[in-house]
């Protein structure tokens, strides 16, 4: 009947869907909403990652005001780091059994605000020992958004050919600084970038943007949603949608001074 040859070819569909898009399991796949998945922290590396949402209650001056959404109440993973910590959280095994080997992209989004942001690094190991094959896929350092902006970070995981995990850390500044993330994603494939000269950077991306390297300017451009956090100066709303509701995709790039390419 034709309503079964239906529903047959809509389980093959999903089936297929969930075998060559999405390739990490709801442990790995989070956006913290109801706990911490199958992410676990790893021990004897200083403070752990917490749950937070809103503007978290270490400082006034770091941390994000909400989740990557803008919402008040969403839940982020965020660490509290200073002096010699590099807290740890280490992802579920993600199963791979390709001798070809495969191409993985990594989804997450994170948070650096505050002067003396340290950083954020992510590392790949093989899934049995985290001391071998340990390779660092991405790293950002110093101040990177303004309290209520979160950027879109893809990474290009390339020829997986065995099973792996991989893990998030933060690096301490000049003083106590939170950096946060949300909503972490592995799908097969090669990520999809915005790398285009025009660019509104509603979705999280500075697009085919490049800030120069830390240290190398006098400060940095950030991302933000709504209102600039230094006080008299700075616009209110953004030219893409001209709306002051920080709760929708308000964004804007701001700087004090400095360089932009």
């Amino acid at each position: 009947m034709d309503w079964i040859r239906l529903i047959l070819l809509l389980l093959l569909y999903v089936r297929y869907t969930q075998s060559t898009t999405s390739h990490g399991n709801q442990g790995f796949n989070c956006s913290f909403e109801d706990g911490f998945c199958s992410w676990t922290q790893r021990e004897g590396d200083g403070p752990n990652w917490l749950l937070g949402a809103g503007s978290t209650a270490v400082s006034r001056v770091t941390g994000p005001g909400a989740d990557r959404f803008g919402n008040e109440t969403g839940m982020f993973l965020y660490c509290a780091v200073s002096g010699d910590d590099t807290p740890i959280i280490d992802s579920p095994v993600v199963e791979v059994n390709e001798e070809d080997g495969v191409d993985l992209c990594l989804s997450f989004w994170y948070s650096m605000y505050g002067r003396y942001i340290g950083g954020l690094e992510v590392y790949t190991y093989t899934a049995t020992n985290a001391t071998n094959g340990t390779v660092k896929v991405f790293s950002a350092r110093g101040p990177q958004t303004g309290r209520r902006g979160w950027l879109h970070g893809l990474v290009d995981i390339r020829d997986v050919t065995s099973d792996m995990r991989l893990y998030f850390q933060g690096l301490s500044g000049v003083n106590r600084a939170i950096v946060a993330i949300d909503d972490i994603n592995l799908q097969t494939g090669v990520c999809e970038r915005d790398t285009s000269f025009n660019c509104n950077f509603e979705e999280g991306s500075l697009c085919g943007w490049v800030k120069p390297p830390t240290g190398s300017d006098d400060t940095d451009w950030l991302l933000q949603r709504g209102a600039t956090y230094t006080p008299k100066t700075g616009p209110i709303v953004d030219h893409t949608t001209g709306s002051t509701y920080v709760l929708y995709t308000v964004t804007m790039l701001y700087i004090h001074s400095g360089k932009f390419t």
